[in-house]
This record gives structure tokens, sequence and C-alpha cells, in this order.
């Protein structure tokens, strides 16, 4: 049986001027086995500053968050190292429509935030590029396995 979970998608131009109010507003639905989606537009700074910025102002009230990066799964083993600093992006195979030094910026960023203690888990969702792999269906797997205490923000 699948578990319960619910999934909140943000609609950017629905959401109020105030940074705040808008972080505000998306921690409030972020809770114990609780997915919310982010959409972006790829090599985007500001979707990177954004998705960041949220990640902060979480992170701030003392919880637990666990972040989906669309990076191969086949990645996950390099990023754990890069949040216990033994490893940097620079080594990171990033597919090229998605990669940019922003989101670079952003995993090195959220990597140093856990190596300084903050309740947060990097997990790599994308399926790796194969014959016979549906990328669909693999990522909704990897949702529903991370589903659980620490909301999921992708």
């Amino acid at each position: 049986m699948w578990p319960r979970f619910f999934v909140t998608i943000i609609l950017f131009a629905s959401l109020p001027a105030n940074a705040t109010t808008v972080y505000d507003r998306i921690a409030q639905g972020m809770t114990p086995n609780s997915i919310t989606l982010i959409g972006e537009s790829h090599q985007r700074p500001e979707s990177i500053v954004f998705f960041e910025s949220l990640i902060t102002h979480y992170l701030q009230q003392n919880k637990c968050l666990t972040v989906m990066l669309e990076i191969s799964s086949g990645q996950q083993s390099l990023i754990d190292e890069i949040q216990q600093g033994q490893a940097t992006v620079a080594n990171m195979k990033i597919a090229s429509p998605i990669d940019h030094p922003p989101l670079r910026k952003l995993i090195q960023d959220l990597a140093e935030m856990r190596i300084n203690g903050k309740c947060l888990k990097l997990v790599a969702v994308d399926a790796d590029f194969k014959p016979g792999v549906e990328r669909d269906q693999w990522i909704a797997k990897k949702l529903i396995k991370l589903s659980g205490d620490a909301p999921v923000l992708a």
C-alpha cells in the first residue's frame, strides 16, 4: 500500500510579493509526510535564489528537511561526500540542461549548512539515463521512499 502524503505545488504567480510572507506560507505546508514541489525554469539564477532562501528560512525554525535535487541518483555517493566535506561540487556530473554555476553553488551552500549542524538531507532523485528507465516513475518511487518525519522539498 502507498503511504499517505500531501503534495503541495507552488505557483509563483499566485503568491504575494513579500518574500517573508511567501516563505511562511510555504513553510506552513511543509509538515511531516509532506512533499512540496517548486516549479522552476532551469538555469535561471532567481529560481536558485528563491529555493535556497526558502530552505534557509525553513531551517531557521530548527526543523529537519529533505531536499530533492534533480540530479542523477548515481551522484548520491558524491553528494554524501560533499556533505561531509570530503569532495567538491566540481566533481559532480550534472545534465547540461540543468547545470549552471548557481546550481553548483546551491549544492555547496546546502552541504555547508549540513556540515554546520543543520538538520538537512540532500538526495539526488533523477533517473540514471539508461535504456528502459522511465524517468517519471523513477522519481515518483524515490519521492514515496523519502516521505516521512522530515518534509520533502523538491
